[in-house]
């Protein structure tokens, strides 16, 4: 019983994640507004941590901001000031040996996380994530994401595949996406879990979003 139990758990997290992939579409009816691709930065970078080390996911609003629309039009701003800037993030935790994935609700990922910078509002609970806003009353204009995995075991987080929205300069608003400024985002060590797993993270990632995985020994 409790082996059918942990199949349909996969089975409804793996359907959820790919009704997310094909459904969520960012860009729909956008073609007209601006967008802008951002990176957000980890301090530990290997596949693997340790317990009780932290992850510190910062994002940094540029001073230049770049940005485009679907037509092929651009446009270059100065940053003076930002009145809004906020993502959608989600945080996971994989047991290997239910081959079950479980989400922050009730606590089931065992990762304590905070904003150090920034602030997060109206977290979506359903969603399994929070929404990130970052700090506006001075530069650096950044939010900074602590995670602090309570449990040893496979972890990622993933930016949800929506863009979230801007306004800087009191005159000037659009979308931007968030994807993690490193060169290996260790899909492997999820894939035998999860069907299509590096497929999706590659694919996730061409579009501007990222799903950073991890190891917590």
């Amino acid at each position: 019983m409790n082996k059918m139990k942990n199949k349909f758990s996969v089975s409804v997290c793996l359907a959820f994640t790919v009704i997310l992939f094909l459904c969520c579409e960012p860009y729909r009816d956008t073609y007209g507004t601006y967008i802008a691709a951002l990176k957000a930065d980890i301090n530990k970078t290997t596949e693997s941590i340790y317990l009780g080390d932290t992850l510190k996911f910062t994002l940094q609003w540029p001073d230049v901001l770049n940005s485009k629309t679907l037509n092929g039009e651009t446009r270059t701003d100065n940053v003076n000031s930002l009145q809004v800037a906020w993502f959608v993030y989600r945080i996971f935790r994989v047991d290997t040996i239910n081959r079950t994935v479980y989400t922050k609700v009730g606590d089931s990922t065992k990762v304590t996380f905070f904003l150090s910078e920034g602030y997060e509002n109206n977290p979506c609970q359903p969603c399994y994530g929070g929404s990130a806003y970052l700090q506006r009353n001075s530069k650096p204009f950044r939010s900074v994401l602590n995670l602090i995995p309570q449990v040893k075991g496979l972890f990622y987080v993933e930016i949800a595949p929506q863009a979230g929205a801007f306004k800087v300069n009191n005159n000037f608003d659009g979308l931007f996406t968030v994807d993690f400024n490193v060169n290996d985002k260790h899909a492997n060590i999820i894939a035998p879990f999860l069907t299509s797993w590096e497929q999706v993270v590659a694919e996730r990632g061409n579009q501007g979003f990222g799903i950073y995985c991890f190891r917590v020994n």
